[in-house]
Formats: C-alpha cells, sequence, structure tokens
C-alpha cells in the first residue's frame, strides 16, 4: 500500500492563483491578494480538490471577499473524517452561488447518483421549472446562454 501524502502550501497555493486569476477574471494577483491566498492555502490541509474549489470560489472576487473566504469559520472547525472537511468547503462555495445557480444545482438531486442526462436535455428541464430567466443583456440571445 502506498500512502498518499498532501501536496504543500506553495502546491497548493499554486492550484488556487491558476484557478482565481484565469483569463477572463476581473482581478490579478496583486501583492494584497497573494498574502491572502497563500494564507488560504495554509488551510487546504493540502487536498487538491479543496484547492481547486477554493480558486474558482475566489474567481473575480474582491479583496474583502478573500479575506471574508480566509476568516471563515470553517478553518476554525474539527473534523474526524477528511470527507467532512471536503463536504464543509463544497458547501463554502455552494453558500456563495446565485440563488438561480443554486436552483438549477439542487435540481439535479432529483437524479440518481451516476445517472447521464445530456447537457441540453438539462437546460430545458431548468427552463420549464422557471429556474432561468429570459435574457436581460445584449450578450445574452437566449435562455441557454445564461448557464454557458
Amino acid at each position: 500500500m502506498h500512502q498518499l501524502k498532501g501536496l504543500s502550501d506553495d502546491e497548493c497555493w499554486n492550484i488556487i492563483q491558476r484557478r482565481a486569476f484565469c483569463p477572463g477574471g476581473l482581478i490579478t494577483c496583486g501583492s494584497g491578494l497573494e498574502e491572502i491566498g497563500k494564507e488560504i492555502s495554509k488551510e487546504v490541509q493540502g487536498v487538491p480538490l479543496v484547492a481547486k474549489v477554493l480558486g474558482a470560489l475566489l474567481y473575480s472576487k474582491k479583496e474583502t471577499e478573500w479575506l471574508a473566504i480566509q476568516r471563515a469559520e470553517i478553518w476554525n472547525l474539527t473534523f474526524e473524517k477528511e470527507e467532512n472537511y471536503i463536504i464543509e468547503v463544497l458547501k463554502l462555495s455552494y453558500n456563495s452561488l446565485s440563488p438561480m445557480l443554486k436552483s438549477c444545482f439542487s435540481y439535479c438531486a432529483i437524479f440518481p447518483k451516476d445517472y447521464w442526462i445530456s447537457k441540453e436535455l438539462l437546460i430545458q428541464l431548468w427552463m420549464a421549472q422557471g429556474f432561468l430567466e429570459a435574457p436581460a443583456t445584449q450578450g445574452e440571445s437566449t435562455m441557454e446562454d445564461k448557464v454557458h
């Protein structure tokens, strides 16, 4: 048996950084954000999935929102199992979703585990449920564009 070790804090920061500052984002890596991000990466406990989720969560967020993540109560909790820790981080990510996206995401719970559904059908089901609003901006031509 080979025991896997967690990633280093620097490796976790690298993952967070690649996600949080990917092209198209509203912010770039500045010294203030870098310091906050490195502190957050220490809380990841070497788990790549957590680093990836946090990086996506921090994408295009302002410094105050980065600080809120850094100061989140989750980092003060103790967990008996790593799975509980990962679930709490995923909850943090879920709680930051817009109400529309929460509805769409939660709707997926009606399908059994490992159920395959096409993206187009899922979007149509969301539209039928009224989860997607008609486009309000010039750049979106259809309701489907809201989720792409």
